[in-house]
């Protein structure tokens, strides 16, 4: 329970609607010949990250589906939320897009163990509600 309330708060501050607008912000403050962090590097990076077995096709343990569940829901309050900047809306629903398709187009019943299949199932059931996909 300790390891899941540390993976919540820090998805949750990450993607609050400070953090989102400050980096969103951000990309106004620069000009083309300086770096900067965008929206997209976030969500980009964050997505491989957490969704990481699924690119190495490794069964994912307990902390990490704990993870990748909190993550889903985010992304859905992200898309849902009309207070948060339009690109945010927009990366929560690709990301969502780039998880089913990821789990839609494995064979995941012959890859993973029995937890892993159990939680892509699950995953992919959610998202098909989200995305209102029949």
């Amino acid at each position: 329970k300790m390891v899941k309330n540390l993976q919540t708060r820090t998805l949750n501050n990450l993607f609050s609607l400070d953090v989102l607008s400050r980096v969103h912000d951000n990309e106004l403050r620069f000009n083309n010949t300086q770096e900067v962090f965008t929206l997209f590097e976030m969500f980009d990076s964050l997505n491989n990250i957490i969704w990481l077995e699924l690119f190495n096709k490794n069964s994912i343990n307990s902390f990490r589906r704990e993870l990748q569940s909190h993550h889903i829901n985010l992304m859905h309050n992200i898309y849902k939320n009309k207070d948060l900047p339009i690109d945010a809306q927009n990366l929560a629903l690709e990301s969502i897009k780039q998880i089913y398709n990821i789990i839609s187009k494995q064979d995941y019943k012959n890859i993973y163990d029995n937890y892993t299949v159990s939680h892509l199932s699950n995953i992919e059931h959610q998202i098909k509600e989200i995305l209102d996909i029949d």
